[in-house]
């Protein structure tokens, strides 16, 4: 699967590039994603409501430009982009 099937219903994922990432890249860390994000903020902004902060995460990836040939990175993020499938 990948974030535009899975996020279908999230319009900023599915016309970004992102939207062809597989569950297989983000878990094999081959995505592109960054290793984190600002954990500590959105935990401040939602500090009662993990599927927020998940969504607010989510969108704050697909504004970030994805290299066309992602390699190996470590990444927490990609790993927790998938909160809903």
């Amino acid at each position: 699967s990948t974030l535009g099937e899975l996020f279908q219903d999230e319009p900023a994922v599915v016309s970004s590039p992102w939207s062809q990432v597989t569950v297989q890249a983000l878990l094999e860390h081959q995505s592109g994603a960054p290793a984190n994000t600002q954990w500590h903020q959105l935990e401040a902004k939602y500090p009662n409501d993990l599927f927020a902060a998940r969504r607010a995460m989510l969108l704050e990836l697909v504004q970030r430009k994805r290299s066309p040939t992602p390699g190996f990175e470590y990444s927490n993020l990609g790993y927790a982009t998938l909160w809903k499938s």
